[in-house]
């Protein structure tokens, strides 16, 4: 029987982020792995990336992409769910300690949030009073997930404005 249990993973930030791309909690190989967006399979982030940034790095995606000023990390810290999805949720949710992260990181002018359910589910529940203490610019972009029936080309342009606000 499957550990409902989960464990997000520790952040990825270089030394001075502009951009911090939140998830809501990493799947099932993911948390595997100890790395984001590994089952590309069924996410097209990495594949996304490569698009918009030159030097794609599969032996060191942290490296990767956090030179390019992007820090990845999750909405949430813990949280039981069966499977891989948001959908499977099914019991106690523990969030990151964002507040804490963005003090600790104040080159972060823009948080992306990977999917509007990322945004209403869990970013607007647990973090809107950070936003109100800490005004910054919040983008909501189409999940990456190939569960999201939008086509490729259609995020990849959605995502593409990442690099605008890298700028």
């Amino acid at each position: 029987m499957e550990n409902l249990s989960k464990e997000g993973l520790r952040p990825w930030c270089g030394k001075s982020p502009k951009v911090l791309i939140l998830g809501t909690l990493p799947g099932n190989m993911s948390i595997r792995m100890q790395a984001y967006y590994q089952n590309k399979s069924r996410n097209s982030f990495w594949k996304i990336m490569q698009s918009i940034f030159p030097g794609y790095d599969s032996e060191n995606e942290e490296k990767y992409i956090t030179s390019h000023g992007i820090a990845l990390w999750d909405c949430l810290k813990s949280g039981d769910r069966m499977g891989s999805t948001d959908s499977g949720f099914c019991g106690a949710m523990s969030p990151n300690d964002l507040e804490r992260f963005l003090d600790e990181h104040p080159t972060i002018h823009t948080i992306v949030l990977n999917g509007k359910s990322t945004y209403s589910s869990y970013f607007s529940v647990f973090f809107s009073d950070i936003v109100r203490k800490k005004p910054m610019r919040i983008e909501v972009f189409n999940s990456t997930a190939n569960t999201n029936a939008k086509p490729f080309e259609v995020k990849l342009r959605e995502w593409s404005k990442l690099k605008e606000l890298l700028d």
